[in-house]
């Protein structure tokens, strides 16, 4: 896992929901930082960050379960 990567997805997360204490494995979903509607701002800042393209078959729940997920999709878009 890049550290580059890993720090720039957490800080994204912790902007989008200041109050939850963010590690690899917490469960975004259960705590509340990203929700359905969420995913999608979500979807468009990473796009825009890495200038990554998510696919529409990456586009699911299980894939932005933690930050550890996250950070696994962007690196495999990215080819890292």
């Amino acid at each position: 896992m890049s550290g580059e990567v890993f720090e720039k997805v957490k800080e994204m997360l912790e902007e989008m929901n200041p109050y939850v204490e963010i590690t690899a494995d917490t469960n975004l979903l259960e705590e509340g930082v990203l929700d359905s509607m969420a995913i999608f701002a979500f979807l468009t800042n990473l796009e825009d960050t890495f200038e990554i393209e998510i696919p529409d078959d990456a586009i699911a729940k299980s894939n932005f379960a933690t930050m550890e997920m996250i950070v696994s999709l962007v690196e495999g878009l990215k080819g890292e």
